[in-house]
């Protein structure tokens, strides 16, 4: 539920629904009063720390329909529950949003999970003292006095010096005597020692005694963070760097140093530290103050990503810049991407064929003597049993194919022993990659015999991971509830005449996506040769090192060679790949 994000447990988390595919999710924290905020905490899930949020957006609102972004994080990764933080300059808000764009993937399903959420009100952009003392009185200690007068300084001084103290607007009005009276002085300077006195004045203008001097130091005030970080390029290999200086006291005086990094990745407030740090900054400019920066000797054809803090003399430091992105110039691209050496044709498999699977997981399993992988084994005397449940759940098995596969129908059989806790309500889902799943088959109310199996027919699928979902559980006299499933079979399916499979490995590009950009696949008769071969269609390429596999039909009978050869941007093009032969019945 989403209001766990604010019970204060670590142990309870919101999450967002399953989603099969990559969609935006968002939850809003509304705050009990608008109020400065400058700072937003969250906690991962304890349990699932890899399910936080990939790609994500924070945004503050003070009426829930003008929105600012006050964080930005993009590839965001980590494997243990830790507070995150994000801190931003202070504004006002009743509404913190958080907005997941891009979420992370279990079992097929994708997610976003928190823990919990904290807004922090904002720090004190000023330096301040509380001052307290007790009422005089008018005439000595009866009545009450007319007026205070409070003094400051940056040194000692007494009744005889006060033209070295200033003297503060705003002092309360006298209490009775004896009352104990306070007045808080704002605008000061952060971490300074100010000196204190106070008198008070008649209505007849007699002025009393000055009070003991005291001496206290104002409380921390970092510097404002930046706001407005830009990188302009310089040439092919320099960057230069502007931003308005913010100060040493929030956006007063001059800060005592900068700390500016950069990175080619995702950069943020949480690997800012691990970054590359640029040396040779000059002191920070006063407050207000117009500020640049250049350095040379970056890579080509890379995006460089840059922020910075703002640290006072005291040590105190401003919460990280935005961040500023620039691409240096690529180089003239004249190589071409790598030959693929691995090119391999596979004819489809005759129908009916049984395939092999492995046993990926499952939700339960009575192991050892019942396991998951019973149902792959073979045997139609050893079983698959899921948990013993009190009442009916989901429960369900995944096994691999090993490789993508054309099929159309799956068998499964009842245990021998146990037939009538074969699953009444099943469902059957194929995947080509694990995450996005098709149901392709259902059936209700099955009435189950030892020795015949349940035969589910459905259109021809290309896939590679089966799934078989038990959506009812067989009810036991006992009062409890069991899937028991002897033996899954995975049958091919009659493909059309001329289908024809090609796999091999993407090939590395020397380019900064570092991928080529298209394929040419040509057919021709034995022996291969590139002119007048016949070009296939084929897909935009994958990411270098990634398995492509490529399904033809309607290619003509006998022996055929095929080749691929691959482009990059820039129009260079590699040689062909190692040939690939076949026999098309």
């Amino acid at each position: 539920d989403v209001a766990n994000v604010i019970d204060g447990n670590a142990l309870t988390s919101w999450a967002s629904a399953p989603t099969g595919t990559q969609k935006s999710v968002s939850l809003t924290v509304e705050l009990e009063a608008t109020k400065p905020i400058d700072r937003v905490r969250m906690l991962p899930d304890a349990f699932y720390p890899q399910l936080f949020p990939r790609d994500f957006v924070i945004e503050t609102s003070e009426n829930k329909q003008s929105w600012e972004t006050v964080a930005i994080e993009e590839e965001f990764s980590l494997s243990q529950s830790t507070w995150l933080s994000w801190g931003f300059a202070a504004r006002k808000a009743r509404f913190v949003k958080i907005t997941a764009y891009g979420l992370n993937a279990s079992h097929g399903q994708s997610y976003a999970l928190i823990s919990d959420v904290q807004v922090q009100e904002a720090a004190l952009s000023d330096g301040r003292a509380v001052l307290s003392w007790i009422a005089p009185g008018d005439d000595g200690s009866v009545g009450v006095a007319a007026k205070y007068e409070v003094y400051r300084g940056l040194t000692a001084f007494d009744a005889a010096s006060l033209a070295n103290a200033e003297l503060v607007t705003g002092a309360p009005a006298p209490a009775a005597v004896g009352a104990l009276q306070s007045f808080t002085a704002t605008g000061l300077a952060g971490e300074t020692n100010y000196h204190w006195a106070v008198r008070a004045i008649d209505k007849a203008g007699n002025v009393g005694p000055l009070s003991q001097l005291a001496v206290a130091k104002t409380n921390p005030v970092a510097p404002a963070p930046v706001e407005n970080l830009v990188a302009a390029l310089v040439g092919s290999d320099g960057v230069k760097l502007s931003w308005t200086a913010t100060g040493d006291d929030h956006k007063q005086g001059r800060a005592g140093s900068y700390e500016l990094r950069h990175a080619t990745h995702t950069l943020g407030t949480q690997n800012f530290a691990t970054a590359t740090l640029v040396p040779g900054l000059p002191p920070p400019k006063s407050a207000g103050a117009a500020e640049t920066f250049s350095l040379t000797g970056l890579q080509a054809g890379k995006v460089y990503r840059f922020a910075l803090l703002v640290r006072d003399e005291e040590g105190n430091t401003s919460y990280l810049s935005n961040v500023a992105s620039i691409a240096t110039l690529a180089p003239p691209d004249e190589k071409p991407p790598a030959v693929v050496a691995d090119f391999e044709l596979r004819l489809p498999a005759d129908q009916g064929v049984k395939l092999g699977a492995q046993v990926v997981a499952s939700s339960s399993a009575q192991a050892p003597q019942f396991p998951a992988s019973a149902l792959v084994d073979g045997k139609r005397d050893s079983a698959w049993a899921s948990l013993a449940r009190t009442e009916s759940q989901l429960e369900w098995v995944r096994v691999d194919l090993g490789d993508a596969v054309v099929v159309d129908r799956v068998q499964l059989w009842p245990s021998g022993v146990q037939p009538g806790l074969f699953p009444p309500d099943v469902e059957v889902a194929v995947s080509p990659d694990g995450l996005a799943w098709t149901v392709v088959a259902s059936e209700q109310n099955l009435q189950s015999q030892a020795g015949s199996p349940h035969v589910f027919v459905f259109a021809t699928q290309t896939a590679r991971f089966v799934e078989v979902r038990a959506t009812r559980l067989a009810a036991h006299e006992n009062g409890l509830h069991y899937a028991v499933v002897a033996e899954l079979e995975i049958m091919t399916a009659l493909e059309p005449p001329g289908t024809l499979y090609a796999a091999f490995t993407a090939p590395l590009d020397d380019g900064a996506s570092a991928r080529a950009a298209h394929y040419e696949l040509a057919a021709s008769e034995c022996p291969f040769t590139a002119a007048g071969a016949q070009t296939l269609p084929t897909t935009t390429p994958l990411p270098a090192g990634t398995p492509e596999r490529f399904r033809f039909t309607g290619l003509p009978q006998g022996p055929l060679c095929l080749a691929v050869r691959s482009a990059d941007a820039a129009g260079n093009m590699s040689d062909w790949s190692n040939i690939g032969q076949a026999e098309l019945p």
